[in-house]
């Protein structure tokens, strides 16, 4: 191998170790406060991650994506725009985008809330899509924004069997986070929450990448019953 080539190697080689210490380095920054995580750090992770795969990873991780329910359907179907929240609040009370645009309003949550990546490849895409569903998907399950019942979606997110960084740099920064604080009656309450939201993502159909936008108008609790969802209720105590 030439000097150019085994250069080129070490680049590459040096890129993804210099990622892994940033990734591990944000992670380290989320286990600071799981009940306020960073959102910019969450970005940056997931953005590192996907520009860090090798040729390999790509075509794995694509591979499982195009198994996935629904996925190729979504993929090679016309963008959905920009999901119009004062629109969706005029539809009747029991519907999904009612429900999804007041809690949109509630926690004044915006629709345009991340960074997305320009989509040069199925994976790109389903970046985009986990980022422009998430919210709906704290409306269907019932989940609140913010708190540690964020560690309750990110477990449904786990159960549904799709690669998301994100819900494995939580768990990463929720047990550093436990680890320090040492206290068994908290640690019961962080896992209480994860393993809610996981048992509920593994009863469900997998919804993902499910067209939430042709669901909007549905009711919510039928819709519910349809995709085997039981939502959290709220029943866990608050973490202090």
């Amino acid at each position: 191998m030439d000097t150019f080539k085994l250069n080129l190697l070490y680049n590459k080689v040096m890129f993804r170790k210099l990622t892994e210490l940033r990734v591990l380095n944000a992670i380290v920054g989320f286990s600071q406060s799981i009940k306020h995580a960073d959102v910019e750090e969450i970005h940056f992770v997931n953005r590192r991650l996907l520009k860090a795969l090798t040729k390999e990873e790509k075509k794995k991780f694509t591979d499982l994506l195009f198994k996935y329910p629904n996925f190729k359907e979504l993929y090679e179907a016309p963008r959905a725009p920009r999901h119009d929240l004062d629109f969706l609040a005029t539809l009747p009370s029991n519907t999904l985008g009612y429900h999804y645009a007041k809690f949109m309003n509630d926690t004044g949550f915006k629709v345009d809330w991340y960074p997305r990546v320009e989509e040069k490849s199925p994976l790109h895409f389903a970046y985009n899509r986990q980022y422009d569903t998430h919210d709906i998907l704290h409306t269907v399950t019932g989940f609140s924004g913010g708190s540690v019942s964020e560690l309750g979606l990110q477990g449904f997110y786990l159960s549904q069997t799709v690669p998301n960084p994100t819900a494995m740099s939580a768990f990463a920064a929720a047990s550093l986070n436990l680890l320090k604080t040492n206290e068994p009656s908290r640690n019961l309450l962080v896992f209480d929450y994860i393993f809610e939201g996981y048992q509920m993502g593994k009863q469900a159909e997998k919804v993902m990448f499910r067209d939430w936008e042709v669901d909007f108008e549905r009711d919510l609790n039928e819709l519910r019953l349809d995709l085997k969802i039981k939502p959290y209720t709220g029943h866990l105590p608050q973490l202090s």
